[in-house]
C-alpha cells in the first residue's frame, strides 16, 4: 500500500526541527544547569562562621561558656563538610578554653 501525497504516516516520527509556534529561543542564552553554580549560604555555613565569631568574642566575653558553644557549632560544620571554616572556629574557640583554663586557677 502506497501513501498519497499529503497522507500522514502514523508509524513516522514527528519532525521536531518544524517549530510552528514562535518562541524567544532566537535571543536567549544557551546557558545549561552545568553551568549554575551554587551561592547559596547554607546551615553549616551559617554553624561555621558563627562558631568562629563566637570563638573570637570568647577571648574578651565568657571563654567558658561561649568556647564550648563555638566548639559546638564549629563541630557541625565540621561533620556538615566545611573543613576550612570550622577548623578554624574550632582551633580558635579552643585556643580560648586553654587560655581559659590557664587564667582562670590563678584568680
Amino acid at each position: 500500500m502506497k501513501q498519497q501525497p499529503g497522507e500522514k504516516d502514523s508509524f513516522k516520527k514527528p519532525d521536531v526541527h518544524n517549530f510552528e509556534e514562535e518562541t524567544a529561543a532566537e535571543i536567549s542564552p544557551d546557558i545549561g544547569w552545568g553551568d549554575v553554580r551554587d551561592i547559596g549560604f547554607s546551615v553549616s555555613d551559617f554553624a561555621g562562621y558563627a562558631a568562629l565569631l563566637i570563638g573570637v568574642l570568647s577571648f574578651f566575653f565568657m571563654p567558658g561558656l561561649m568556647g564550648l558553644m563555638a566548639v559546638v557549632l564549629s563541630a557541625a560544620a565540621l561533620g556538615q563538610g566545611k573543613y576550612l571554616i570550622g577548623g578554624w572556629a574550632m582551633a580558635v574557640a579552643l585556643h580560648s578554653l586553654g587560655w581559659w583554663f590557664l587564667i582562670v586557677p590563678y584568680m
